[in-house]
């Protein structure tokens, strides 16, 4: 019985989503989502949010914290080593305000070097696996679209690290 205690409070991680359905940036996603809960199969919404000041607060808006819908965000990775800091505290925020809803938390590249790569992925990773378990770190952008850029930027140093390749249909 004490074990059985243990397990049922235990918190579930959600269910991965097998469909997703892109967010424009009003939040419709999220209450056409939320209002279709009895789907057969478990619906989330993929939403770009926008870490520069001024516009995370209004980004994070469209996200009701009374509805449980699962989340797929995507962030920018910073352009360089020395944004960093910065757009640690961004995702910090970004988690704090949907870690709950939270399954996929994808990192999108595009021009950065090996070494920003490298540590915004493990920056993400460990700041995700500190809220909770069940969020999965996925790696896209065009640095991952692209076949000869995705050698680059993925590697087995980072491997451990994510959980999944996020490639627009294109690639």
């Amino acid at each position: 019985l004490v074990a059985a205690g243990v397990a049922f409070g235990q918190e579930r991680a959600p269910a991965l989503p097998r469909m997703v359905v892109e967010d424009n940036g009003d939040g419709d996603a999220v209450q056409m989502v939320a209002a279709a809960s009895t789907a057969p199969v478990t619906v989330a919404v993929r939403a770009v949010v926008d870490l520069a000041d001024g516009r995370l607060d209004q980004s994070l808006a469209r996200f009701p914290t009374n509805q449980d819908v699962p989340l797929w965000i995507a962030i920018g990775a910073p352009p360089s080593r020395e944004g960093i800091d910065g757009w640690r505290r961004s995702l910090r925020t970004v988690l704090d305000r949907t870690s709950r809803a939270l399954v996929i938390l994808e990192v999108m590249f595009d021009r950065q070097p090996p070494d920003v790569i490298r540590f915004a992925t493990q920056v993400a990773a460990t700041e995700v696996r500190a809220r909770r378990d069940g969020i999965r770190v996925a790696l896209g952008g065009p640095a991952i679209d692209d076949e000869s850029r995705r050698a680059n930027a993925y590697s087995s140093e980072i491997a451990p690290y994510v959980d999944l390749l996020a490639v627009s249909e294109g690639a």
